[in-house]
């Protein structure tokens, strides 16, 4: 079991991550999701936890299922990739290669 704050560390770096690899600026998701800048950073540091709203329009601006980005069930991850479509798929990966890029630059991920 994962304890609370690598959870919520977990789910900062997949917004931060998604968010980048759509090519996204916070400011930009900040006007979707009906909150100022900072506070799109604030979540995306993992200082503050998101609402559960902003959670809900982080995931319909960018077509995501909120079970994923709320989970750390690797068997929960591998249902909703089972019919998942191409262009769903090629975006994960998309958002892998980010992840594995801030790693590699050692950003705090």
């Amino acid at each position: 079991m994962i304890d609370e704050n690598k959870y919520y560390e977990l789910v900062s770096d997949r917004l931060r991550s998604i968010r980048q690899s759509e090519g996204y600026t916070q400011k930009e998701v900040a006007n979707y999701t009906f909150k100022d800048e900072a506070s799109v950073g604030i979540y995306e540091r993992g200082s503050t936890k998101p609402n559960i709203y902003y959670i809900h329009r982080f995931c319909k601006l960018f077509n995501l299922d909120a079970n994923w980005l709320l989970s750390t069930d690797y068997d929960v991850a591998e249902d909703i990739l089972d019919g998942i479509d191409v262009d769903t798929f090629k975006r994960a990966l998309k958002i892998a290669r980010v992840l594995e890029v801030n790693k590699e630059l050692g950003e705090d991920i």
